[in-house]
């Protein structure tokens, strides 16, 4: 099965149903999403080779755009990832944009699907009621009335 294009579908309805965003807000989003995955199309077609790295294929050098090459390196007794841009180097015989160590990146990676994973448990689901303590309903009342006074 494959995503059908908007042109595809059969019916589209806007604002049939109340959501979190606009209608158009999310066509704009739509729209970001596709023009950032521009350039991606060889890496998500190849599979990772071998190695711990998180990134590989996936990680764009901030100077020139091109992906970072991961190469690893023995070192004290064990195998370190290193992320390096080598498009200039290579193509141009200029210095190498930027080398950056693979385990510090590797585990701010880590920590952000940890939190990821967390919110995904704590955040309420959408068609769950929400609960409003009553001192934060009572807040949100008296804060009614004053913006209502003012009006008046």
């Amino acid at each position: 099965m494959r995503a059908r294009d908007i042109d595809d579908w059969p019916a589209c309805i806007p604002d049939a149903h109340p959501g979190y965003i606009s209608w158009e807000r999310h066509q704009e989003n739509l729209k970001i999403l596709k023009a950032n995955g521009h350039g991606f199309e060889a890496a998500r077609a190849s599979i990772p080779r071998e190695g711990p790295a998180l990134l590989q294929g996936r990680a764009v050098c901030g100077q020139c755009g091109s992906h970072h090459r991961v190469r690893y390196a023995a070192r004290r007794g064990r195998q370190e990832a290193w992320y390096s841009c080598t498009r200039s180097r290579i193509y141009r015989g200029e210095p190498m944009c930027q080398s950056i160590a693979g385990r510090p990146v590797d585990q701010a990676i880590g920590m952000l699907q940890s939190v990821k994973s967390s919110l995904r448990h704590t955040v309420p689901k959408p068609d769950a009621p929400r609960r409003e303590s009553p001192c934060r309903l009572q807040s949100t009342f008296t804060l009614m009335q004053r913006q209502h006074a003012a009006c008046s």
